[in-house]
């Protein structure tokens, strides 16, 4: 895992260090920066001015895109993801909609590759959930009907898998702070870079508070996001607080089915009582191993 505590607080680094530092994490995933996203993403707050006053150790400059040096193909191909990446968009834009009809979802966000418009052709588009108290399985139950209806929704087993819902995370509004032993500089990037879809009830800005820690290990990204809310609906209806009433009755029978259904499919599944995280596997590993080279 990724050191529990941000860099300046177990190690003594230069401002370069910080920079070059924050464009290498980048460079795991094939993401190029410009100025703007190194100053947003550094690992440190520095001023803006000090990243074009000077040259960074290791790191080169095209088109506007600073990549580890030797690493310049990856301009080319992030100007390709992001054309990709669009259409994947415009998918999940469509999926988000048709979601809203689901009363217990408080909001769909986009994570991954497409949440930062880096998506190859092969890519899935992941969504992120956050259910009203009580409703974490009779909401991916229903999440999983809707997507299977339409013939969208990423199964484990399926080979092809490019511009289908991924649906790999649902977190329950009482369980919005990512537990204490995954704080690190990986968690706080998933954090961050989730846009939302749509959001009831002040959640995203919620979800953000709730997550306060991620502002040691990217201190400017925090300080803009936290600033921003998307509340969309902004009213919950009488009606809708019915039916997630009714459906909370259906939480446990839903929690049963589906724990039965997984029994011999089960792998790197985290199931909580306030998060269910599907994952093929956890990324922490190797993108550990690829910061440290």
């Amino acid at each position: 895992m990724l050191p529990p505590r941000p860099l300046h607080s177990v190690m003594r680094l230069t401002t370069g260090d910080y920079l070059f530092a924050t464009v290498a994490y980048a460079d795991i995933f094939g993401y190029p920066l410009t100025e703007d996203d190194v100053y947003y993403w550094c690992i440190k707050k520095i001023p803006g001015r000090n990243i074009r006053a000077r040259a960074i150790r290791g790191v080169a400059q095209r088109n506007y895109f600073l990549f580890l040096k030797g690493r310049q193909r990856i301009v080319d191909h992030y100007t390709r993801r992001r054309r990709i990446s669009k259409k994947k968009w415009e998918i999940a834009r469509l999926i988000g909609y048709r979601l809203q009809i689901i009363p217990t979802i408080f909001l769909v966000g986009v994570t991954g590759g497409v949440a930062v418009h880096n998506a190859s052709q092969r890519d899935d588009v992941d969504l992120f959930f956050i259910t009203a108290k009580g409703t974490l399985w009779i909401t991916r139950l229903l999440v999983i009907v809707l997507l299977d209806i339409t013939g969208i929704r990423r199964r484990p087993k399926d080979a092809h898998v490019s511009d289908k819902i991924c649906i790999n995370m649902f977190m329950s509004e009482e369980a919005l702070c990512i537990p204490k032993s995954e704080q690190d500089l990986f968690s706080a990037h998933e954090v961050l870079q989730m846009e939302p879809l749509w959001s009831r009830r002040d959640t995203y800005w919620r979800f953000l508070q709730a997550n306060r820690w991620v502002k040691k290990f990217l201190p400017v990204a925090w300080e803009i996001k936290q600033v921003g809310r998307n509340q969309h609906p902004k009213i919950s209806r009488w009606y809708t607080r019915v039916a997630r009433q009714i459906l909370r009755w259906s939480e446990l029978p839903a929690k049963m089915f589906q724990l039965w259904y997984m029994q011999k499919r089960r792998t790197h599944e985290v199931i909580t009582d306030g998060v269910l995280r599907f994952h093929p596997r956890d990324a922490r590993a190797w993108i550990r191993s690829a910061l440290a080279k």
